[in-house]
């Protein structure tokens, strides 16, 4: 049976972030389109803040932010491009989970 559209997206960024990150964004963000959106509109001039530091900001459920490293690398991985994005996931690893 297929997944509905929102758990799929959830399944993918737990793929990414820890579990508490990705339920973070997933509260925020529920789907692709809205999280990329929102980070055009954070690239446009006179934004404030760059794309991954408006991420950086969301909490989990733990009460901690998702940080600039774990919104640095969500944000690289919807903004990059096919060849970019395959390169970038080879190089995540268990440990920075």
């Amino acid at each position: 049976m297929p997944k509905a559209p929102s758990a799929a997206w959830l399944g993918a960024l737990k793929q990414i972030l820890p579990e508490a990150g990705a339920n973070a964004v997933h509260a925020e963000h529920p789907s692709f389109r809205r999280l990329y959106n929102h980070l055009v509109d954070a690239e446009k001039p006179g934004s404030g803040l760059p794309m991954e530091g408006r991420l950086a900001d969301i909490r989990c459920a733990n009460g901690k932010r998702l940080g600039p490293a774990r919104s640095k690398r969500l944000a690289k991985l919807i903004m990059a491009g096919r060849e970019q994005a395959f390169e970038t996931m080879s190089h995540v690893t268990t440990s920075d989970r």
